[in-house]
């Protein structure tokens, strides 16, 4: 099937009348809608609610990517938009809070239309040139344009005539626009997933509007310059540890040392007095030996006389 078959009106509208559904579209888009919200980066979503933003979901199919963006910003700020007629009145039907319209923007419709936000979720791998059809998305936009791709998409599906790959996804496909923010997000492992693959993020921004936010390195290059801050922040905090543990093995092994010293020392004056209290003891003995012998006994009148002469002179 060819790429202009794949993009006509035909083709779409049957799709959405025969077999949409039962091949898990609708689950599909709430699931691409879903993955982009979650990676979109912290400043984009603030300025979104902040500045009370339009927000156009491109190519939006029956609407339930469109209303898990309306659940995120604000309702009655988010539209719909497919060339789809048969896609949007299904959307319509099933979600009668959102707006939706059926637009053919690549054919001039809604020329003069324009959004502070164009989303389009896995849209242009359809398209063999899809940096040109995205000239049509800038038109429509004031501030931003997010899209969610295919990624490294080697082996494609039959309606799919692009893989995006960092070697052709254009920083500034536009003299008035540039990349401001590119994730890469590996669907395989999610549960329940859709696309067992990568998916990218990418959010173009008007220059115009970048200069004026003051938005700094971190912000554009996303959780990657996170990484490698942390990782080099843990490898310094790391190499610290490393150091204070050297400097504390060195401390306990001097306390250790002064201690075994100590120890040595109190050992040698245990032995010490263990001496002393032996002579103390051998002394003792003998002086009872003393007191029991006849000679003790017998000097008893000598020792009272001596004491007796010694009070004498004394007084």
């Amino acid at each position: 099937m060819s790429e202009m078959d794949i993009n006509s009106h035909e083709y779409w509208n049957g799709r959405f009348e025969r077999d949409w559904e039962s091949n898990l579209g609708r689950e599909q888009s709430r699931f691409f809608a879903k993955v982009a919200l979650d990676n979109l980066p912290v400043w984009l979503t603030a300025a979104v609610k902040n500045g009370n933003w339009s927000v156009c979901d491109w190519g939006c199919a029956q609407g339930d990517g469109t209303a898990v963006l309306a659940d995120f910003f604000a309702r009655n700020r988010v539209t719909g938009i497919d060339f789809a007629e048969s896609a949007v009145a299904k959307a319509r039907a099933a979600y009668p809070a959102v707006h939706f319209d059926a637009q053919d923007w690549l054919h001039g419709d809604g020329q003069h239309e324009k959004f502070d936000l164009v989303f389009s979720s896995n849209t242009l791998e359809h398209f063999s040139e899809p940096f040109n059809i995205i000239q049509d998305l800038f038109r429509h936009a004031e501030h931003s344009v997010v899209l969610t791709l295919p990624y490294r998409e080697l082996d494609r599906i039959a309606e799919h005539f692009y893989t995006f790959l960092s070697e052709n996804i254009p920083l500034m496909p536009h003299p008035d626009w540039l990349l401001g923010y590119a994730k890469v997000i590996d669907c395989f492992p999610m549960d329940p997933t859709y696309w067992y693959g990568e998916q990218i993020v990418l959010v173009y921004v008007k220059k115009i509007w970048m200069e004026s936010k003051g938005l700094v390195l971190a912000d554009f290059l996303g959780d990657d310059i996170a990484i490698s801050v942390d990782a080099a922040e843990t490898s310094r905090r790391l190499q610290a540890a490393h150091v204070e543990n050297e400097r504390l093995v060195d401390e306990t092994a001097k306390m250790q040392a002064a201690l075994h010293a100590r120890h040595e020392e109190v050992e040698l004056k245990a032995g010490q007095v263990e001496a002393l209290e032996r002579q103390i003891g051998a002394l003792n003995s003998e002086l009872i030996a003393i007191k029991n012998s006849n000679t003790w006994r017998m000097t008893r009148s000598l020792r009272f006389v001596s004491e007796s002469l010694k009070r004498i002179f004394r007084n």
